[in-house]
């Protein structure tokens, strides 16, 4: 007896098969991408740019930079209690 049916695999990769396949996560899986690309993107850059503006903020506020490098520890520190870890190798 033979089947008519068509059968799907990779054997059967380029036939007209009706099966048509959707993505496991309904297609979100870009979205997730992209959050996570512009969540890297702004705590990274947050966290390398602020030794460049640590003077300008001391000098603005007149006050030493010790008490500004608090914000630069906080900010590495929110990024690790996230879960972020930009930079492993630190």
């Amino acid at each position: 007896m033979t089947d008519d049916k068509p059968k799907s695999g990779p054997r059967n990769a380029g036939k007209n098969n009706t099966h048509q396949s959707t993505a496991p996560d309904g297609g979100y899986g870009w979205l997730v991408v992209l959050c996570s690309f512009l969540t890297y993107l702004m705590f990274g850059a947050n966290f390398i740019i602020f030794s460049v503006y640590l003077t300008e903020f001391a000098d603005y506020l007149n006050v030493p930079q010790t008490d500004i490098s608090v914000i630069g520890s906080m900010d590495a520190a929110c990024m690790m209690l996230t879960g972020i870890n930009q930079f492993p190798a630190m």
